[in-house]
Order: C-alpha cells, then structure tokens, then sequence
C-alpha cells in the first residue's frame, strides 16, 4: 500500500542555513501580526510568540508548556490571541471546550481530544476565580504518553501527549502543580470597553490568507537558530521537564534578543493561591510559636482559650484553609496535620514548616508518643 499526499497549499521553501537577520525579518513578520494588542510586557508579548514556535515545532518536542491567555476584562481578545496561533500553524481557529470544577470530567475530555488525536485543546473562557489544573494536566504536560485513570471496567490505553494545550480567562489563575508547567500572556487594554473598539481591517482572514508565508516565518526562526549552532544552549535558567522547549524555542527567542516567555512565571507564582495561603501560615505560626516546636494538642489548646489578635488570626486561617472541624472540636487538627505533612519543607518567605526529631534538642521536651513535632524553619535553619 502507498500512501500519496498532494498538498492543497504551496509553501514558500525555507533556506538550508537562514541567516540571523533572516530570522529577524520572520520575526517582524509575525510581530507586525498583533501589533494592535496591548501586551502588558515584552515578557507577554514573548509568551504568545513562544506559542506560535512551540505550535510549529511541536511533533519535534517531547513535551511543551500549557499557554495561558489572560486580560482584566471580557472582549480584550485573550481567546482570538489564542485562535491566531491556530490560524498561523494550521490554518484554522482552534475549537474552544468547556473546564469545570470536576477533575474527573476535565480528565475524561482532554483523554477524549488526545485519543480523537486533536492538534490543539483550549479551555476557553474558564470562570473567573475558577483554577486550571489538575492531576490529568499535569501529568499530560510532562510526558509524551499518557493514559487517563481506570473508568468503569475499561482499561484506558495510552495516547501520545504531543498536542498543544491553552488556556484563556478573565484574570486567569493556576493551580499550584501547573506554576512551573505555565506561561501566561496577558494583556491589558487601555480602554474601558475593549470590545467596542474598531479596526480598519479583518485580522483573523488576514492571517488566514497568510497562513504559509506566517507558518514559514515561525519555522525559519527556528531552522536559523539550529543553523546557527544552538549557540544560546546552556546560558539561560532551564524551565523544568521542558528541554526541548528550551532547546529549540525558547533558546531561539533569547538569541534574537527578545524578553525571556519564563519572567511570566513570576506573575503566575504571586497569584497561586495555594501558595499566598502557604506564606500567610507559615507567618502566622512563626509569629505565635515562633522558633519553639509545637504539635496538635498545642493548637488545640490554642483554640480553645483566650487568644491575643495573632491567635486568632491563626485560628481564623486554620479553618479557612482546612476541612471543617467535627464533634464539637473548634478546630480540624487532623486536616492541619495533613496540610503541614503536603506542605513539609516548602520555602515560602523564607520560612518552611518541618518535623522535628523528638530525640533533637530542638523537640524542646516534648514527647512522640503526643504525635508529629513541628517547627517553623527560618533561613538555613
């Protein structure tokens, strides 16, 4: 059997060896693209070129980051962002599908778009406040095969991951477990109603029609960066689990001398809440117990008699942040012991929450037999 393909479209060829100026006309090309957007910084502007390379490259790369699209308000063109990396690599918008606040059900679509062999899944207009994450994702980011979860009786075989996967929302936030596997464009429209502004010309048929001159462009920064040696190989803070991301589009973005798509992240960390909730624990045992050690029956007490304003700031951010406490109890130290047990060793503020060995001089007396010993950790201590 042979297999014949007749291309529909002629691409213009891409040379043996571009020349660095060569990639820079590319990249002015893709850049005179979204030159209307108002990006909040270069960092952002580089997120969403960092899309269109890693979309065009993406067979060649084991894994990829998730891309997010974010904007204050609706109809500032996070998602038509998003369709324009689609338009450029593909020539079609990408179909846009629903997250909810259901794990399962957000693993049994993306398992279905993966299996169906979709290029591209984009989880569009997620609800304002809701988080995207989740176990599924996060594993799907960072390994080429994946296989969802047994459902029912059916064994699940594995689907490759080599898709590309976006996110859009007003103010979008992650999920503590996708912080290092995001980056995140934002932008921020200087006008009160984005939606109403005007413009002289059609921007998604426009890219439409220049599908094979703007799909070459992004190849042939590329090709120039490869012919060029990998010369930026080694010389820039690796994002995790992404090599192949770093090596041949992140790497050719620092060689032309744009903003590093990773300073997105910084963004990304401050708004996790996971993580704002950790630091404000973590200050707040720090200031109650302070370098003592403490166990559950210490918070218990705690709850129970008069407490000063910090005392009660802990209290208040003990059940804010746990399970509802039962039986009359006026806190769940069960729950806080598991949340400092997932939480254990992670640095926040300079401070970490870590077991202490009841045998160390720093258990000061208490005893084992009274449950886990925890101490406020400051610096290298």
């Amino acid at each position: 059997t042979v297999l014949f393909y007749p291309p529909q479209i002629d691409y213009p060829t891409i040379p043996e060896s571009p020349s660095r100026a060569y990639a820079e006309d590319a990249f002015d090309a893709l850049a005179q693209i979204v030159r209307d957007f108002d990006f909040a910084s270069g960092a952002d502007a580089s997120v969403w070129l960092a899309a269109v390379l890693t979309d065009a490259v993406r067979p060649a790369l084991e894994t990829a980051p998730v891309f997010g699209f974010d904007a204050p308000q609706f109809g500032a063109g996070k998602s038509l962002l998003a369709n324009l990396v689609g338009l450029i690599v593909h020539g079609d918008k990408l179909i846009g599908k629903g997250w909810t606040t259901d794990e399962a059900e957000n693993e049994k679509r993306l398992y279905a778009a993966l299996l169906a062999g979709e290029r591209s899944y984009l989880a569009d207009n997620i609800k304002k406040g809701l988080p995207f994450g989740g176990e599924a994702i996060a594993a799907i980011l960072t390994q080429d095969e994946w296989a969802a979860r047994k459902l029912g009786k059916s064994e699940q075989p594995p689907v490759s991951t080599r898709a590309m996967f976006y996110a859009t929302g007003v103010n979008l936030v992650f999920t503590a477990d996708l912080v290092r596997r995001a980056l995140k464009c934002r932008i921020e429209p200087r006008v009160e109603h984005p939606e109403n502004r005007r413009f002289d010309y059609d921007i998604s048929a426009d890219v439409a029609a220049q599908h094979p001159q703007l799909l070459t462009a992004a190849l042939t920064i590329v090709r120039a960066y490869v012919a060029a040696g990998l010369p930026m190989q080694g010389r820039f803070k690796p994002l995790g689990s992404f090599g192949d991301f770093d090596r041949l589009v992140r790497g050719a973005m620092l060689w032309l001398d744009l903003a590093d798509p990773l300073d997105t992240q910084a963004d990304i960390e401050a708004l996790d809440p996971d993580i704002d909730a950790l630091s404000r624990g973590l200050e707040l045992l720090d200031a109650v117990f302070g370098d003592r050690a403490f166990q559950m029956k210490d918070v218990s007490e705690l709850a129970g008699r008069s407490k000063n304003a910090v005392q009660s700031s802990l209290i208040d951010w003990i059940r804010d942040n746990t399970a509802p406490a039962r039986d009359g109890a006026l806190v769940n130290t069960k729950a806080l012991g598991r949340y400092l047990g997932e939480k254990r060793g992670t640095p926040r503020n300079g401070r970490r929450i870590d077991m202490v060995d009841p045998k160390s001089s720093m258990a000061g007396g208490k005893l084992g037999r009274d449950g886990i010993i925890w101490r406020v950790q400051k610096g290298g201590s």
